[in-house]
């Protein structure tokens, strides 16, 4: 069974996601990483997502809630910007946090 990490790379700016697959203590790059809100990062990775027939629908829904989750949480500045990002981590351990600033 493969295990996937969406990975997102938080910043003042944008945050982006991409998903990773899991292999030992390493991931490995499944997508590019889709922008927001430059980009609509939800639809690119729902897209990506309808095309692969590999990634079960069950797994997708979930990943796809979970962007939206993270993507939401981003967009609260007022909470986002004042706590580090190991509070960002604790708030969703599903997930890998990188490029914080």
């Amino acid at each position: 069974m493969k295990k996937f990490v969406l990975k997102f790379l938080w910043l003042n700016n944008y945050i982006s996601v991409s998903l990773d697959q899991v292999v030992g203590e390493k991931t490995i790059p499944v997508t590019p990483y889709f922008s927001w809100p430059s980009q609509d990062a939800w639809d690119e990775m729902r897209v990506y997502f309808d095309s692969k027939n590999w990634i079960p629908d069950s797994d997708a829904f979930i990943f796809l809630n979970r962007i939206t989750d993270v993507i939401n949480y981003w967009q609260d500045r007022e909470t986002t910007q004042k706590i580090a990002i190991n509070k960002i981590r604790e708030k969703f351990p599903d997930c890998l946090i990188i490029g914080y600033n």
